[in-house]
């Protein structure tokens, strides 16, 4: 937290470091004896920098792609260091001020090698090859900005896709109040400015399952006058182009000096975001200008992704909390655990739920630095690993003491484990330093190496410091042969302005149990299960478990007979104003390698989509055939990814036909795919400029020489319409029976064109029956073809002079 009053910054905060420091160096010096180790315990080598390792965490990663791992570190000398897994300098990069930020490694180009990223005090973030030379070739170093005098770089960078191109960014945040995320070929790709100093650092992950890494990461709040958030601390979610996730940022009642963690605790199958607290130095003197009556550090936090806090979440401690949680099922039930030290001396694993799984105080100092977890003694188990003042602890799944070793120096650091010279031993790498100190950097052996029991191995969990943990798909809970009820919906939108429901129906006479799988475009996908009591309905909510994403369901039970449907209600964005209206469809219960839609519109007031879903585990191959008004037929073709939801513009140019104010505009489709897919037809509109709404429909599974409508209106206020798609190579000659509500009934004769779509006005005296403001208005229809045919009919309406819309169904066929 920035004073308003005063400069001297670091010195204060570091001061209260060094009185953990004092108080720990006061301890009584214990016999070699008294200490505990895991089996294999040795020091294999040590380097004396002559000066501290500080708040840098050792990374450990094969940047040179030998086979072999290197240490990757940074010092108060202004030293960057590459130390081998013999303990050889392998070179050092010299930056001219210390360098208290952890290095990512990460292969950004491809290339089999690594690049390095650190940032520095001197306020610039240092981008490194493999052989320790600058990446000046993408415009690295970078500076990441300056405000009232600081500008030092202490977050440690991350990497992430964030705009879905495949290629990286590095992403940091700095005490110069910028949060900045550049392509790692140089160019910026967005940065922000927070208004005070930014300690935490970021985790990228696809939290929202978009297809895109988010960004998370933690600030100091104590803005101007027209900042919008109350003084304190901000956990912001950013997305891939820099804007603030919706449900975010998360105003807390004290800086956050804590980076978050990003796993899925609650096994929703979205990932949440854990994080602490940090040390607002300021908040002693009640009469102070800048104290705070409200600060409280002592809680660790966690939400899901629209930033909702988990249940059982925030959790409590007995001081704040500065390190950075780790996270892993260290005790094999299948949940995350979370482990985090506290400025109260303890350090804490609580359960995926908030539950204190069990607390521990070896050395009654604070844990500044953060835990990592990984298996040291070899016995199967992952264990909990953290610096305490001059030692390094341990302790397996159930608390129980592994491993207690004296540094000689204090860490304010993590450890590093793995192994790093490939010889199936696990080596630990820690490094010591604190004001008036040396610094030394130790690798020390222990027991058997296991990478399946290496959790979270070191700060920021592996070198990417990606700190999460990629999505894991959720299989179904039935086997394929066990389920009875198949309901698929390809349509589905939880953005602004759209409010979705699926609705459930049991008409049995005992309970059963309903799987909902929701597909995203990403091809990533979350369940949803519920249990609907005897003959009832069930409403599902969407947009509590989905939001702002586009999206189908894959609905299953191992119970026959269920009914599902999807209601849509919206205040749809057309760029032209606000449509508002609602839609709804029935389920199918197959995917199919056809779809038929004889209605279709692209002139200007209509945007007509087509809605495509994949269930399979196959990539599926479709081509859109586009049968328009006027002949001029158009094709495309488009791929979607297994498992999931893909969605084209038909007014728009790439995968539809445009825009266009004549007969090219009125399309059929017809949807042909090499894989077994779900199609809709959404359509949104204002008619003639003065009714707005929108209609949709499931596709037809294949056309009919039959069609009926029950319903028809042309009465004053209505004009109803009959769309007729003839995909067949010879031409149609078909019947229109209007059957009207006078019995004065009135048959009409066309041709539809081989391969093309007609139009009848039915409201229109040419092929249709006219308006009439009586019975006769009121009419069904019957249309007969000497070949199959599609056949839909959308009713556009401005009901008792006040209420207008639309809506649209395709015809029922008898044979």
């Amino acid at each position: 937290m920035r004073s308003r009053n005063t400069l001297v910054y670091i010195p204060l905060a570091v001061a209260c470091v060094c009185l953990a420091a004092v108080a720990l160096l006061a301890l009584p010096q214990r016999r070699a004896a008294a200490y505990t180790y895991p089996p294999g315990w040795r020091l294999e080598w040590m380097h004396d920098m002559g000066s501290m390792f500080k708040h840098s965490s050792p990374t450990i990663a094969d940047v040179d792609g030998d086979g072999r791992q290197e240490v990757l570190i940074g010092n108060s000398n202004g030293h960057f260091y590459c130390v081998d897994a013999g303990g050889g300098i392998r070179w050092d990069f010299y930056t001219g001020a210390p360098i208290q930020s952890s290095p990512l490694a990460v292969d950004c180009d491809g290339d089999g090698k690594l690049e390095i990223f650190f940032g520095c005090d001197n306020g610039y973030v240092y981008g490194l090859n493999s052989q320790g030379q600058p990446l000046s070739a993408w415009g690295w170093p970078k500076f990441a900005g300056t405000a009232f005098g600081y500008k030092e770089v202490f977050s440690s960078p991350s990497c992430g896709d964030l705009d879905g191109d495949g290629n990286l960014e590095i992403v940091v945040g700095s005490w110069g109040h910028y949060i900045t995320a550049w392509h790692y070929e140089g160019p910026v790709a967005w940065q922000y400015y927070n208004a005070d100093t930014v300690w935490s650092s970021p985790a990228c992950a696809d939290i929202d399952l978009d297809g895109k890494d988010e960004v998370a990461i933690g600030a100091d709040c104590w803005g101007g006058p027209n900042w919008p958030w109350p003084r304190g601390g901000l956990l912001y979610v950013f997305e891939g182009d820099g804007s603030i996730k919706n449900g975010w940022p998360k105003c807390l009642p004290q800086v956050i000096w804590s980076s978050p963690a990003i796993a899925d605790l609650d096994r929703d199958g979205f990932p949440d975001v854990i994080v602490g607290t940090g040390l607002f130095w300021q908040n002693t003197n009640p009469g102070a200008g800048n104290y705070l009556s409200y600060a409280d550090g002592k809680h660790v936090y966690a939400f899901n992704y629209r930033g909702e806090s988990l249940p059982g979440w925030p959790v409590n401690t007995g001081n704040n909390n500065f390190g950075s949680p780790a996270v892993a099922d260290i005790d094999g039930d299948g949940f995350y655990e979370v482990a985090l030290g506290s400025l109260d001396n303890n350090i804490y694993v609580w359960e995926h739920d908030g539950k204190v799984k069990w607390t521990r105080c070896f050395w009654p100092v604070q844990k500044m630095g953060s835990p990592a977890i990984a298996d040291i003694d070899g016995d199967g188990d992952m264990d909990v690993i953290i610096s305490e003042g001059l030692s390094i602890m341990a302790y397996d799944p159930n608390g129980e003491h592994v491993l207690d070793a004296d540094m000689g120096g204090n860490m304010f650091n993590s450890v590093a484990v793995g192994d790093i010279d490939a010889d199936g031993r696990t080596e630990l790498i820690i490094a010591t330093g604190a004001d008036g100190q040396t610094g030394k950097l130790f690798c020390w052996e222990t027991g058997p190496y296991r990478a399946d029991k290496a959790a979270w191995p070191m700060f920021r969990k592996d070198a990417r410091h990606s700190a999460s943990y990629s999505h894991e798909e959720v299989p179904d809970i039935w086997p394929p042969e066990a389920v009875k009820s198949r309901c698929y919906l390809a349509e589905g939108y939880t953005g602004k302005g759209f409010s979705q429901w699926i609705l459930l129906m049991n008409p049995l006479d005992h309970e059963i149990m309903v799987q909902i799988r929701y597909l995203m475009p990403s091809g990533l996908s979350v369940i949803k299960v519920v249990t609907i009591p005897p003959r009832s309905r069930m409403t599902v909510p969407v947009n509590t478990t989905i939001d702002g994403q586009e999206v189908s369901a894959s609905i299953i039970s191992d119970q026959e007979g269920l009914i599902a449907e999807r209601a849509l209600y919206f205040n749809y964005q057309s760029g032209n104003g606000t449509w508002s209206g609602g839609h709804n469809v029935m389920a199918v219960d197959a995917p199919r390698e056809e779809w038929f839609f004889a209605e279709g519109c692209t002139r200007p007031g209509f945007h007509t989509w087509l809605t495509l879903q994949n269930p399979g585990e196959e990539d599926a191959h479709v081509t859109l055939d586009y049968l328009c008004g006027d002949g001029a037929n158009v094709r495309k073709t488009v791929a979607v990814r297994a498992r999931a939801r893909y969605t084209v513009a038909v007014h728009g140019d790439t995968e539809g036909i445009g825009v266009h104010d004549n007969a090219h505009g009125d399309v059929s489709i017809k949807v042909s795919s090499d894989r077994p897919v779900v199609a809709e037809r959404p359509m949104y509109f204002n008619y003639n400029g003065a009714w707005d709404g929108g209609s949709n429909v499931m596709g037809a599974a294949a056309p009919s020489q039959e069609w009926y409508f029950a319903e028809g209106c042309t009465r004053p206020g209505f004009h109803t319409w009959l769309c007729l798609q003839n995909p067949g190579d010879a031409p149609a000659k078909v019947t229109l029976d209007y059957l009207c509500g006078d019995g004065n009934n009135v048959r009409k004769e066309l041709t539809v064109k081989a391969r093309s779509r007609a139009t009848v006005a039915v409201h229109g005296d040419g092929l249709g029956i006219g308006v009439h403001d009586n019975a006769h208005g009121d009419v069904s229809i019957k249309v007969s073809s000497d070949v199959p045919i599609m056949a839909e009919r959308p009713v556009y309406f401005q009901y008792n002079g006040s209420i207008v819309g639309g809506h649209n169904t395709e015809g029922y066929p008898l044979d």
